[in-house]
């Protein structure tokens, strides 16, 4: 999966996109609806899942999953994705 793929299957799935600038440069952000009430975020990758995330950034070369607050953030390559499932349950 490439960056350009994410970025429309992301759209697709009803994600907010905002765009963060930088001195570098930009990326791209994208986050659940605030207006709807999730109990169950996650993401399905073929090595296994993310739940609780709060944004899906898109880089040059990789994504980065957030939880809320920041306490973690997950680095993957675009390269090394096989399956990429985003899984939004509302209450």
């Amino acid at each position: 999966m490439n960056r350009n793929e994410m970025y429309y299957y992301l759209k697709s799935i009803g994600m907010f996109k905002l765009i963060i600038w930088r001195e570098t440069g930009y990326h791209v952000k994208f986050v659940p609806d605030n207006e709807k009430e999730y109990f169950s975020m996650r993401i399905n990758l073929d090595w296994g899942y993310i739940r609780e995330f709060d944004a899906i950034h898109l880089c040059t070369n990789e994504i980065v999953i957030e939880t809320k607050y920041g306490f973690s953030k997950i680095n993957i390559n675009y390269k090394s994705i096989n399956k990429f499932e985003v899984i939004l349950e509302e209450e």
